[in-house]
């Protein structure tokens, strides 16, 4: 299943050429809609006209976060959840992918010690989980928190309270949990540079517009 969190803006949001970039590299799978209450949402009427197309029954304010833990409670039992954003745009097959056991970030990036803020709201976060505290000595983060979920891994983050816990309400509540999800993922023994569909953030960045080979991103200036 793929897991696109939309923030619908009229003349904006490039969600139709992301659907049609899944429908055509993989026409077989399910594609999951999770709306964040974008004030415009007449575009869902639109989405039916797509057999593999599903509109979530929740309403999400909680980010990329949000759109994975609703479709994980709205099913539970898909062998993966491809979490991408709705200007996510597939240029390549992923089927190398999504049908191992493996969870596959999009792109990570290494960052060193947090400010107080930031590590004050990574605190908060973890104390309601059964990871351990971060040492603030250094971080892999991932980008945009997308990956190639396996079931292995939703079920340690439920077993351990994770998603629930991390859901943010702001942009700075996302941004730190891309982070925060990368430290958690780090503590479960995964290495992020062996996983990972398109490498490092930090020396592609220039790239991730249309440079790189497995997807593009529109940037279009939303929050």
């Amino acid at each position: 299943m793929f897991v696109i969190p939309s923030k619908y803006v009229v003349n904006v949001s490039p969600i139709f050429e992301c659907i049609e970039s899944i429908i055509n590299f993989h026409p077989n799978e399910k594609i999951l809609i999770v709306d964040s209450y974008s004030e415009n949402d007449s575009y869902l009427e639109e989405m039916k006209k797509y057999d593999n197309v599903i509109i979530s029954k929740y309403k999400n304010k909680h980010y990329e976060c949000g759109a994975l833990y609703y479709a994980i409670k709205e099913f539970p039992n898909e062998h993966f959840y491809a979490l991408i954003q709705d200007s996510i745009i597939l240029k390549h097959s992923w089927e190398e992918f999504l049908y191992d056991d493996i969870t596959y970030n999009l792109m990570y990036f290494n960052e060193r010690t947090f400010m107080k803020k930031e590590l004050d709201y990574t605190e908060e976060v973890i104390k309601n989980t059964e990871y351990n505290k971060h040492e603030n000595n250094g971080h892999v983060g991932i980008y945009g928190m997308l990956m190639v979920y396996k079931q292995e891994i939703i079920q340690k983050f439920i077993k351990k309270n994770l998603l629930k816990s991390s859901l943010p309400n702001d942009k700075f509540g996302s941004q730190m949990t891309e982070r925060i999800i990368g430290i958690c993922l780090s503590q479960e023994g995964y290495i992020a540079q062996n996983h990972t569909i398109e490498g490092d953030f930090l020396s592609k960045h220039r790239k991730v517009g249309d440079g790189l080979k497995y997807f593009k991103k529109i940037y279009g200036g939303r929050q």
